[in-house]
Parts: structure tokens; sequence; C-alpha cells
């Protein structure tokens, strides 16, 4: 059975390569290494680890932002910490992958629309995990380029809907959000004049005929359409393989500054490893100890109550 152009599915090899491979083929290899024999087995399994990490103590997070308790989030949470620990059990790996696509199905089911964005992504991410027999290389490989060409089509898109609704040009929507959240306001504070700065925090909660939210500072305009230009570019960068490292380092260093005034430590990590399981080389596995830490740290500072503003 074809699986698509250039593959064809067989009851005991899985996935094949079918002759010589077509445009369709070349492309989807994009998202993947160049060279043919690195296996990105390792990555995919650190992934799938960080993945189980991420939705469970999200859903535990998400328990101590309520005042009151509701168990479904608390069932949420238990199902979580459940499939994380099954997920270090080697032969139970892909099942414990399947059951949290599930349950992310399920979550997302039941709290649309009122969800983050980057849960979309973690199910999307987690399904595919599932999906790649752990014995075939070329299914692994093909996942490896799907994960690829995702990350590297939701970066582009975050730069493309910010050119087309134009509130980079001028920096109006970071200078809404400096007036109105002190996350974003002690980020930015030192790019803004002091007069600006001070106006844009005296307007507050929005209310009809407030603003106007721009600001007349040349560095912070640069850098305000510099987001999406990087985005974008950078989207590119990653599926060229020739830039691809330069790319996955920029990118990495793009987010942790953005996040200095976002402050979205779950979607921040969750993207920071999808862009490094792109790396040609297992950097992903080396720094979990410091993505375990971030995460951790996060869970601790929301539950001594010093979490602030943090999602």
């Amino acid at each position: 059975m074809r699986f698509y152009a250039g593959f064809r599915w067989t009851r005991r090899r899985g996935i094949e390569l079918e002759g010589n491979p077509n445009r369709i083929d070349r492309v989807l290899r994009l998202g993947t290494d160049s060279n043919a024999e690195r296996d990105p087995l390792v990555r995919l399994q650190t992934l799938g680890t960080i993945l189980l990490l991420h939705a469970c103590v999200e859903s535990w997070f998400w328990m101590l932002e309520l005042e009151t308790f509701v168990a479904g989030v608390a069932a949420l949470a238990g199902a979580y910490t459940v499939l994380l620990g099954i997920g270090f059990v080697p032969r139970l790996r892909r099942l414990a992958l399947a059951l949290a696509a599930a349950v992310t199905l399920l979550q997302l089911a039941w709290t649309f629309p009122h969800i983050a964005n980057h849960t979309y992504l973690r199910f999307l991410a987690l399904g595919l995990l599932a999906l790649a027999d752990p014995a075939s290389h070329l299914e692994r490989r093909l996942v490896h380029a799907a994960l690829g060409w995702i990350t590297a089509i939701v970066l582009f898109y975050t730069g493309f809907q910010k050119l087309t609704y134009g509130t980079y040009f001028q920096g109006q929507y970071l200078a809404y959000m400096i007036s109105l959240t002190d996350r974003f306001g002690q980020a930015f504070e030192w790019l803004v004049p002091v007069g600006e700065w001070s106006r844009l925090k005296a307007i507050g909660a929005p209310v009809p005929g407030a603003g106007p939210y721009t600001v007349d500072g040349g560095v912070f305009l640069v850098l305000s359409n510099l987001v999406y230009v990087l985005e974008m570019g950078l989207a590119a960068g990653l599926i060229w393989y020739r830039t691809r490292r330069v790319a996955i380092w920029t990118t990495l260093a793009m987010i942790v500054l953005v996040q200095l005034g976002a402050r979205e430590v779950f979607f921040g990590l969750l993207f920071c490893n999808l862009v490094l399981t792109l790396h040609p080389r297992d950097v992903n596995r080396t720094l979990v100890p410091v993505t375990v830490v971030i995460y951790l740290t996060a869970f601790l500072l929301k539950w001594s109550g010093w979490g602030g503003t943090i999602s």
C-alpha cells in the first residue's frame, strides 16, 4: 500500500522507500537530517519524555491556578503523571505516548476554545511519536521530518501572522501589552523613552478612546519589526541543512529573549525542544537536566505563590 509518494507500506517491514525519490519526497526530507544514515532515535525518545513531562507539569500548574477543586483537571493531572511514569519503561513508551495523545485530545475537546495554542502542537507531536515504529529506521526519519516541517511552519506562521495583522510595524501590539501588563512593562522599560513608558502605563486597562498605543523610540521600533522578520527567516533556515545549526541556536536565543516579556514557560520550553530535535546531534538529550530544572522551578514558584504571571 502506498503511504505517500515514494514510500510504500508492507506488513513485514513497515514503511519502505519505493524507487527513486520524487519532488515531494525530497521536500519532505528537508525536515530531517541530510545524512540518511543518521538515526534520530535518541532525539525522538528524548522529545517524547519531555512531552510527557510537559503535560504532567502543566496540568499540575493548572491545578494550582484554580480557586476551587475541579475533578476534571485533577483527573488530567493524575493521568499525565501516571503516563509520565509509564513512559520511562522502554517497552511501554509507545503506549504512553499514544495514551497521552488521546488524553490531550480529550482535554482539547473539553476546554475548547479556552486552551493554549501550544496544546495543539503537543498533541500533534505526541501523535506522530506514537505512530513511529521504534524498530524502523525509515519510520523514525519520516516522523522526524514531519516534526521538522511542523516546527518550521509554526515558526513561519507566527511571523507571517504579525506581518498580515500589521500591529508590529509601529510597535502597537507591544505598546498595548506594556500598558496592560507589568511583565512587558518591565521587559521593555529600558527600550522605551521614560515619558512614553509612563504615558502607556497610565492608560492601563483599555477603554474606548484610549491610546495611542505607539512609541517614539527608534530601537524599540527596530526590535518590534525584527521579530516577524526573524521568525519567517529562521523558519527557512531550519529547513535548509546548511543553515540549520545556526538557525537552531538563533531561534533558541530569540525565544529566550521573547520570553523575558511573555513569560510563557510552557510554550517556550515545548518549542525550544522541538527546535533542538532538529539538531543533527543529540543536543536535546544533553540539555534534559536544564529543561527539568526549569519545569520544576516554575512549578515550585507557582506552588509557593511566587510564580506571578508565569504561564
